[in-house]
């Protein structure tokens, strides 16, 4: 077996096998400017996608629907001390994506 380290993203894959196979993904976060409301959005709509094509939704419904929590401590959640997402979502677009920070 013989195991190449790919470009960026940096990746590792194992050959010989059918079809190279992601072992290891450092780095590379592919949802990581995605909105967390955005996320659940995109779960939803590939679980039903699924569904339509008679397959077994790939995502965990417990994933989508489940309270966030960084559980860093029993029973955290992050609704703790954070605002709900749908909220922290929209002040993250107006600061981020439309440039309407504090000087703004």
């Amino acid at each position: 077996m013989v195991e190449r380290r790919l470009p960026k993203p940096q990746a590792w894959v194992r050959f010989p096998s059918p079809a190279p196979v992601l072992v290891h993904v450092g780095g590379y976060a592919p949802i990581k400017d995605i909105y967390k409301t955005d996320v659940w959005a995109l779960s939803r709509w590939r679980n039903q996608v699924a569904k339509a094509a008679g397959e077994v939704p790939p995502i965990p419904e417990n994933s989508i629907t489940k309270e966030p929590s960084a559980e860093l401590r029993p029973d955290q959640k992050d609704s703790d001390s954070l605002p709900e997402y749908e909220i922290l979502d929209q002040v993250l677009m107006a600061y981020v994506d439309d440039d309407l920070g504090r000087d703004a």
